[in-house]
């Protein structure tokens, strides 16, 4: 399978920014420029449903590329198994293969750094975290098939997957099959427990919710699922840089949305209010993943069990 390199980014307007780091093996590393702050924001934004894929220019003259009108018979998936264009629950014209009863899944990279902790992680000029820059790619992330029913190492049990494949050809004639959406589901009563920086929205006119709860987790002592549709680096782990107000966190995977501090059913007085951001553990439920635009968003969601916060 053809590798294309690719870099996502998704920007959360003034409170927020999450953005996938260097795919090319630590040579290059992509950098998230945020003047963002509590008291002074200057608004980057873009939509949570769409992700803005940009390709290195070593590559750009060769990465234009079209969809496919013709439908593969079969083709090879992410692990290596042959998967057939007559299993896919829908055929779209422009070669778009819908899958059910099955995605694609890795444990997050054990790797996590924030400015609560070490506050020159980022360069508070250009909010640039340079020492990390060059080194940011970890290899070997061992994707793995997940289907309903399946129990995973950390105890979630899968009530549902999709995925589907986009079938490309690019500018030189070849072609690559591409996941462009997944989505995992787990059982509602599953609950995984996390430490990690949760961060709540103070009122930012309008570009997110008012009282917006998010919690950016701490791989290194948990096992946290991650799904992603771009796999043509499927041999690299994809380490975030992600950015609530004035903090920054190195993390991999997604972070997650866990509701809001306005309507939750969990009493938050003495944990957090609008605009601030702490260290807690979290025990969520009713966790779901999604990736490339699936139900409309990507992202990490789960509902807030119980919370402690982490006395520093």
């Amino acid at each position: 399978m053809k590798s294309k390199t690719i870099i996502l980014t998704t920007v959360l307007a003034a409170a927020l920014c999450l953005c996938a780091c260097d795919k090319n093996g630590g040579e290059e590393s992509s950098s998230v420029n945020s003047s963002s702050s509590a008291a002074n924001s200057d608004v980057e934004s873009s939509t949570e449903s769409s992700s803005h894929a940009e390709v290195s220019s070593s590559e750009s003259e060769n990465s234009i590329q079209s969809p496919e009108s013709k439908f593969p018979e079969e083709f090879t998936g992410y692990v290596g198994e042959t998967l057939y264009g007559s299993d896919a629950v829908e055929q779209l014209g422009n070669g778009r293969l819908d899958f059910e009863g099955f995605t694609y899944v890795r444990w997050a990279a054990p790797f996590f750094d924030n400015t609560l902790k070490t506050p020159d992680l980022v360069n508070p000029d250009t909010y640039e975290m340079p020492k990390y820059d060059g080194i940011l790619t970890q290899k070997d992330p061992k994707w793995f098939v997940v289907k309903p029913g399946d129990k995973l190492e950390n105890g979630l049990v899968v009530k549902s997957a999709h995925c589907s494949f986009q079938k490309s050809t690019y500018v030189d004639g070849t072609t690559s099959i591409n996941q462009s959406d997944s989505e995992v589901v787990f059982e509602e009563k599953n609950t995984l427990t996390l430490t990690g920086v949760l961060y709540c929205t103070p009122d930012i006119g309008g570009y997110m919710t008012e009282g917006d709860l998010y919690f950016c987790a701490d791989p290194t002592n948990s096992l946290i699922p991650v799904i992603d549709y771009n796999h043509n680096s499927k041999d690299k782990y994809y380490l975030q840089k992600a950015f609530f107000s004035n903090a920054a966190f190195l993390t991999d995977g997604f972070y997650f949305r866990v509701g809001n501090i306005d309507t939750d059913e969990i009493d938050f007085s003495g944990i957090i209010k609008k605009g601030g951001i702490c260290e807690v553990t979290v025990t969520l439920d009713n966790i779901r993943l999604n990736a490339g635009g699936y139900g409309g968003v990507n992202g990490a969601f789960g509902n807030i069990v119980s919370i402690e916060k982490i006395k520093n």
